[in-house]
């Protein structure tokens, strides 16, 4: 019988967090660029010292030329006129040769100055792509630093589970205010705004999760005893009780139907009607002379008449 082959299962690997290929594929592109920036900056630097030095030597060439241009002239037709004249060729060809130098160090400024928005664009684009690679690395490093904790997470777990469960069977005074502090959030995901930070709560208690901590049944002798200190009440003698609601004026308690109030006298019977009273005379009150109603017209009469008599000279 053939033996069976029993593959062993590889060790697990530990996660190295560590820049990928393409991040450091970026990075030496970057390091291209920044050094040719680096070597254009050190040739510019250079050439404004080299122009100086070309232009100061021009200025002595043609003085130069100039002194030996004015010597051939005062030597014309001597025997001097020759070597003057020689000379002089030989200093404007000196000249002619630093000009030239002069105006090719120029033009190596103008040129390594044109290549320089070049070389920048080289360097913002492989910037562009080491931040977009090494982006790419953070969010794998994010997912694996989640990973981790979530694995690390049971023991600690297992410990605030069980001072959640202390602190329902009494023991909130001496757990709550760590409970309400403590914190870990899963770095996926997570915001911190003004209000404090956003995301998953990794310690946070799983309200579906109905099971009790076996810590909870051996305490609840504790939480059961406490209960019952919490809602004892001292002993009030009777007489210092609260008496039952007694209606004023009444000698029956609240508990007991009252008997009905006594109801008022009705009013005695009217002697006469509204309408024979309304014809009776009328007497003026304090008046001892017994006027009627009429005497008021009467006085009236009286009045006209004499003021009458009086207008006609009776």
């Amino acid at each position: 019988m053939k033996p069976t082959k029993i593959e062993l299962a590889e060790p697990e690997v530990e996660y190295s967090y560590a820049p990928s290929a393409e991040t450091l594929a970026a990075i030496e592109r970057l390091n291209v660029a920044l050094e040719r920036r680096a070597k254009l900056d050190s040739a510019v630097n250079a050439v404004p010292h080299e122009i100086a030095v070309l232009e100061a030597a021009v200025n002595r060439q043609r003085g130069e030329l100039n002194d030996l241009q004015a010597e051939a002239a005062l030597a014309c037709n001597s025997e001097n006129e020759v070597p003057q004249l020689q000379d002089f060729d030989k200093c404007r060809a000196a000249l002619n040769l630093l000009m030239q130098d002069l105006e090719l160090a120029r033009g190596k400024l103008a040129s390594l100055e044109n290549r320089a928005a070049a070389i920048d664009a080289e360097v913002v684009d492989a910037g562009s792509e080491l931040n977009r690679e090494s982006n790419m690395d953070g969010y794998k490093f994010q997912a694996q630093v989640s990973v981790e904790l979530r694995a690390a997470l049971p023991p600690l777990q297992a410990v605030i589970t069980k001072a959640r469960a202390l602190s329902t069977v009494g023991f909130g005074s001496f757990l709550g205010d760590f409970l309400n502090t403590i914190q870990l959030y899963d770095p996926v995901g997570l915001m911190a705004f003004a209000t404090g930070p956003q995301g998953h709560d990794l310690l946070a208690a799983d309200q579906n999760d109905m099971t009790e901590h076996a810590v909870v049944e051996r305490l609840k002798v504790v939480q059961k005893a406490q209960t019952a200190v919490r809602t004892h009440r001292p002993y009030v003698p009777l007489d210092a009780r609260p008496k039952p609601y007694v209606i004023k004026g009444s000698n029956f308690p609240g508990d007991r139907a009252a008997p009905p109030l006594p109801q008022p006298t009705p009013p005695p019977p009217m002697k006469q009607s509204f309408e024979q009273a309304l014809r009776q005379p009328y007497e003026v009150r304090g008046d001892s002379g017994g006027r009627t109603r009429n005497a008021g017209a009467v006085d009236l009469n009286v009045g006209a008449a004499i003021t009458a008599n009086l207008m006609r000279g009776d």
